[in-house]
């Protein structure tokens, strides 16, 4: 969803700039004009992969979590690329953090072992074993990072990548207020606008 709104000029810090709603209209427009499965609204993620799997729908939008369960399905059958830029670029990236906490006993301990897996050989093995893509440019361009399609994509798709504000209202906004109003959008409840609104008050907050 926010790489259209990216794709047509907007942003994530205004929902109801001309850009943003363009962006949002054209989400609507691919369910509207029949280019993804009529269940899409209320599909979840089960759902949303059976169907690229099985062959209802040519491509879907995710990270590199399910390349695995792809490859075993389809084998060779099975790509990935960049998602498109338009006026601007964008993608979602899935972050993982270590952090130390203010009142952590042993901090000194806590800080090697944050420093060990931010370079070298402790983020070489936690991506290895995680699947998490490396931001170290020397783990970047080890062969078994480089020699993944799927790997490769996220690496160069890195520079645009984004997250959504981390404010309070973040997880209910993500867990109910966006999947809610997006699928009366798309049932034709809402307009793009109407439902770029909402969506800016329920993150925002104005």
């Amino acid at each position: 969803w926010g790489s259209f709104i990216y794709g047509r000029g907007g942003d994530l810090s205004d929902f109801t700039t001309t850009q943003a709603v363009a962006g949002m209209q054209d989400f609507i427009n691919l369910f509207k004009k029949g280019y993804v499965p009529p269940t899409a609204p209320t599909d979840g993620f089960n759902e949303i992969i059976a169907n690229f799997k099985s062959g209802r729908t040519a491509m879907t939008i995710h990270h590199i979590g399910s390349s695995s369960g792809m490859v075993e399905s389809l084998g060779d059958d099975v790509d990935a690329f960049p998602f498109p830029a338009g006026e601007k670029q964008w993608t979602s990236m899935g972050d993982t953090e270590n952090v130390i906490f203010e009142k952590c006993d042993n901090k000194d301990a806590a800080f090697q072992w944050v420093a060990y897996l931010a370079t070298g050989k402790g983020q070489e093995e936690w991506c290895k074993t995680t699947g998490n893509v490396p931001v170290s440019k020397r783990v970047q361009a080890l062969p078994e990072f480089q020699e993944n399609k799927f790997m490769e994509v996220s690496i160069k798709g890195s520079p645009y990548a984004g997250i959504f504000p981390i404010l309070d209202t973040t997880t209910e906004w993500i867990s109910t207020i966006w999947p809610n109003t997006t699928a009366a959008a798309l049932a034709g409840n809402k307009t793009a606008a109407q439902a770029m609104q909402e969506l800016q008050k329920g993150l925002y907050g104005s």
